[in-house]
């Protein structure tokens, strides 16, 4: 399947629109997609955002990595926490 450019920026804005958290290893399926299409495709421009994509998504997976491993609580501030508004 070929896409054009303007194919292949709808398909990752829908994809991305869709999925509110991905885990790294999803990151990392998606970053191989990208390499695979970009394998098969005869556009040179498509091809190389392909693989620009595939590397964008490997950082995404290494900062759900990171993300994961990290320690962090939220909590919601109290009344008494709270700065009073003049």
């Amino acid at each position: 399947m070929e896409l054009d450019a303007e194919s292949l920026h709808c398909t990752v804005v829908l994809c991305c629109i869709r999925d509110a958290t991905v885990s790294a290893e999803e990151y990392r399926h998606r970053a191989a997609k990208c390499l695979e299409i970009a394998d098969h495709s005869n556009d040179e421009s498509v091809r190389l955002r392909l693989i620009d994509m595939a590397h964008a998504w490997l950082r995404l997976s290494e900062q759900a990595e990171k993300n994961a491993r990290a320690d962090m609580v939220y909590e919601t501030p109290s009344d008494l926490d709270r700065a009073p508004f003049a």
